[in-house]
């Protein structure tokens, strides 16, 4: 979940890419969107 947190924020005040699950929960329409569940892992694998 951090993994999660500190991609967003990097994203949103720094202008970094989102990773793509990110990407596909704020493009994803309602009522999906944010509800979008992660794949299994998310966050062992973000870009550093």
């Amino acid at each position: 979940m951090l993994a999660l947190a500190e991609d967003f924020v990097m994203g949103a005040l720094f202008g970094r890419a989102f990773a793509r699950p990110v990407q596909d929960a704020l493009a994803a329409p309602p009522p999906l969107g944010l509800r979008m569940p992660l794949a299994a892992g998310f966050g062992k694998s973000l870009r550093r």
